[in-house]
């Protein structure tokens, strides 16, 4: 039997247990809730569209939590695709302040891992979207696992460097960019789908070594976007690495980024094909044109304040980056060159940042940008 001494003692914890969570819901907003860091991962399949549907506004609503979330959390999360064998270390001790989210693909058991290990990349992004959807913070950045790569624009490879000096303004006052400025292999336009659907047999057998991912876009594009009208061509930087606010990934509803999963998923295209028609696609999917390749000069000095730089052409700014030869670094990178030689990596970055202050939008006066503005 309970006391009443009992009874009121519990009373009155539980109205400041009320209290307390009626004022995290005032300074918070209802869509604060747990980072996406420590959700459970949420299992593939469908959802109805009429349970996410996107307002004239831009503010979405999810019918079945019976929240608005027109306001996303601040902050920036790191999403990246891993495998079990890559050494994503170089990221433990920088940009503290972020959420990062490194999924391994090919380990079931991990924290953060994917529903089905297939089309590269694509089905991290694309898991993390839809797991975090309702809890998106601002910025959104989606990359590779390796610190050096040759997808990385910059003179060493160095993914590291060009994080560090990311203008988040620049990015939330475009919405969505890619993370590479050079048109190198993928601009102004490297997919024709309607003319690419009649490649010669072996271009378009998935099953024979080597065959063009290109022949089968008009297919998944029709399949991934039902109702639109294939483009006559498609183009944007390569390589599947950019930056997109919550704001631009909920114009499109929560079903949407479903559908492309389960099209990965159940695809009889494989991995390579599968992930490249997603490379082939993000821009678009974050409602961008379906040529999009910004001028060179412009997206360095937009987004990561490389200002000063002479570039050779609209996408070529061989100062900061030359398409090395091979894709794989030589052991020892970068204090150790191509040629195998040694060189002085520090010695040389700080040549280059001597070279290249980083340039904000306020130095330049485009206040707008720094004001952080939102697309």
């Amino acid at each position: 039997m309970i006391s009443g001494s009992s009874l009121r003692n519990s009373c009155i914890f539980l109205g400041c247990l009320a209290l307390s969570i009626f004022a995290a819901q005032t300074l918070l907003g209802d869509s604060a809730g747990l980072p996406s860091l420590y959700r459970f991962k949420s299992p593939l399949g469908w959802q109805d569209e009429a349970e996410h549907q996107v307002s004239e506004q831009g503010s979405h609503t999810d019918q079945d939590a019976g929240t608005s979330i027109s306001e996303s959390l601040p902050g920036v999360a790191l999403v990246v695709a891993s495998q079990s064998t890559d050494d994503t270390s170089w990221l433990d001790d920088v940009f503290l302040d972020w959420q990062k989210n490194i999924y391994v693909t090919n380990d079931p058991n991990a924290r953060l891992t994917v529903p089905k290990n297939k089309g590269r990349e694509g089905m991290v992004y694309l898991t993390y979207i839809i797991d975090n959807y309702d809890r998106l913070p601002e910025v959104n950045l989606f990359r590779h696992a390796e610190r050096y790569q040759w997808h990385s624009d910059d003179p060493l490879f160095d993914g590291r460097r060009l994080l560090s000096r990311l203008q988040l303004s620049y990015i939330r006052h475009k919405g969505y960019t890619n993370l590479r400025c050079g048109w190198i292999l993928t601009c102004p336009a490297s997919v024709h789908p309607h003319d690419d659907a009649w490649n010669d047999e072996k271009e378009a057998d998935p099953d024979v070594e080597g065959p063009n991912a290109s022949s089968f876009y008009k297919d998944a594009y029709e399949a991934l976007f039902p109702g639109d009208s294939v483009p006559d061509e498609i183009g944007g930087p390569c390589c599947a690495q950019f930056a997109v606010t919550a704001k631009r990934i909920r114009q499109r509803p929560r079903s949407d980024y479903e559908r492309f999963r389960a099209w990965l998923a159940e695809t009889e295209l494989d991995d390579d094909i599968s992930g490249r028609i997603m490379e082939y696609s993000w821009h678009i999917i974050f409602r961008e044109p379906a040529v999009s390749c910004p001028l060179a000069a412009d997206c360095y000095c937009g987004l990561y304040g490389i200002c000063n730089l002479e570039c050779e052409g609209d996408g070529d700014c061989s100062e900061q980056y030359v398409m090395p030869e091979y894709s794989s670094m030589p052991d020892g990178w970068p204090d150790v060159g191509w040629d195998f030689e040694w060189r002085n990596a520090t010695e040389m970055r700080m040549e280059y940042d001597e070279k290249y202050p980083v340039v904000t939008a306020e130095d330049r006066g485009q206040v707008d940008w720094a004001q952080n503005v939102r697309f």
